[in-house]
């Protein structure tokens, strides 16, 4: 049941999870290759099973003690693909296996997704069952980006709920956490291509970053934080911020408001020309953190960073 893809480590995925707090327990593993063969292993899996995307939910969602663990590794094809138009939306459609390293790397600038996880080496398909959040005011969860999701069900036959034909059940559907069945295709909204500028601030305070975070959010089109919390470890009372601004914005009308523009830093890891139209005044503007939050030790390191384009030589 080898799934290497490039991925050191990767067969470890079918024995236990990324952090390695849940062992899977399965008594046999099945890697089909084929929808048809998929449709077979669920009908004839011994029970529970349960599916295994890049293994990191920390929760034990894919336990299957004495079960079968399902991969999807061979299913990453791209089935469809719709360009979007000037202002308007396109779509792509997907196997379950698919990650959003792969997606992002089809595109190649012929558009975009709203948002995409901290690691883009997620499958699509656990990345929405499991409700992975996105970052930002407007930004709503990965899973509201599907307009069409396929199962197979226990028995091995298909069901699909689209937009169009069963919006009220895909609503219901999209998180499912594996209890609909497995998912063998969907499809994602694709909007305007747009890149993406951080601006990472580390050694920060963590108090005060907390209590004016209602404000930060409103400054940046997607904010993360990490810490190691209020306690005596490493790097205690500290904290680690991404403020990222998406140029041209594919929504204006949720588009951050104007800020003084900065000097961004060249990034020699990147390709000098990421945009295929560049325009040097479509330059995201941020406003660096002030004195009283950036505290003493916190420093800013800013330049840009497109998540939707693989460049050679780049690690993903």
């Amino acid at each position: 049941a080898s799934v290497s893809r490039g991925v050191r480590g990767y067969e470890q995925t079918l024995e236990r999870n990324w952090s390695d707090n849940v062992r899977f327990g399965a008594a046999q593993v099945q890697v089909p290759r084929s929808l048809a063969e998929l449709q077979v292993s669920v009908k004839d899996a011994a029970v529970p099973c349960r599916v295994v995307g890049r293994g990191h939910s920390f929760s034990p969602v894919a336990e299957c003690g004495g079960g079968t663990l399902l991969s999807l590794h061979h299913l990453n094809q791209i089935l469809d693909f719709e360009a979007p138009a000037a202002g308007g939306l396109g779509s792509i459609t997907i196997q379950g296996g698919t990650t959003y390293t792969e997606i992002a790397s089809f595109l190649n600038g012929r558009g975009a997704l709203r948002n995409l996880p901290s690691c883009p080496q997620f499958t699509v398909a656990g990345a929405i069952a499991t409700g992975t959040h996105g970052s930002g005011v407007h930004i709503q969860s990965l899973a509201c980006d599907v307009s069409m999701i396929e199962f197979v069900r226990a028995d091995g036959s298909l069901v699909s709920y689209s937009r169009e034909e069963s919006p009220e059940i895909l609503e219901g559907a999209r998180v499912h956490l594996g209890c609909l069945g497995v998912v063998s295709r969907l499809t994602l909204d694709v909007v305007p291509y747009y890149d993406v500028t951080r601006y990472a601030y580390v050694g920060v305070p963590l108090e005060p970053i907390v209590a004016s975070l209602p404000r930060l959010w409103t400054t940046c089109d997607s904010l993360s934080m990490w810490t190691s919390g209020f306690g005596t470890g490493p790097g205690a009372g500290k904290c680690w911020l991404q403020f990222r601004h998406f140029h041209p914005h594919y929504d204006p009308a949720v588009a951050v408001p104007k800020h003084p523009k900065p000097q961004p830093q060249p990034n020699p890891n990147l390709n000098p020309n990421p945009n295929p139209n560049p325009n040097p005044n479509q330059v995201p503007e941020h406003t660096p953190l002030e004195a009283g939050l950036l505290g003493e030790g916190g420093s800013l390191l800013q330049g840009p960073v497109n998540r939707y384009r693989t460049w050679p030589k780049v690690a993903v």
